[in-house]
């Protein structure tokens, strides 16, 4: 299955004029999902007011280049605990180092932020590591 990422604005997200948000099958992304049909995932990852186009000091990470959401998984509750450290300390240094090389990789200032969840036995799970990008030829 090909995934297809709508990333964008407030359009993107749904943001109705009543502060609501419409229905997924109703914005542009689930529309198109449902036209590709089911050889095609589409992502939608609108965040109101991202595309601008300055850096608003009230809005951090919202034009676009700079706002990553990134995953550890690990396969048991213990992992987590170690990965997030006592109060979070462990997490801090892992996110804060990642941030850094990030940054001096593409050069331009990143907003991240990180989770941890366990998923018990996803290295051996064939569906997890298509999910995260892997060939299954690859798997050997």
């Amino acid at each position: 299955m090909r995934r297809i990422l709508c990333f964008g604005d407030s359009n993107t997200y749904g943001y109705a004029p009543d502060g609501q948000r419409y229905e997924a099958d109703s914005i542009w992304p689930g529309i198109m999902g449902k036209l590709l049909g089911d050889r095609f995932e589409v992502i939608a990852d609108g965040k109101n007011g991202r595309t601008i186009a300055f850096d608003d000091p009230y809005m951090e990470g919202c034009n676009g280049m700079l706002d990553i959401d990134a995953t550890i998984f690990c396969e048991k509750e213990t992992h987590k605990r170690i990965i997030i450290g006592k109060n979070g300390s462990m997490l801090k240094k892992i996110s804060t180092f990642a941030r850094q090389d990030i940054e001096r990789f593409f050069d331009c200032r990143v907003f991240l932020q990180t989770w941890v969840k366990v998923k018990e036995d996803w290295r051996n799970c064939a569906q997890i590591l298509q999910n995260f990008g892997y060939d299954e030829k690859n798997f050997d």
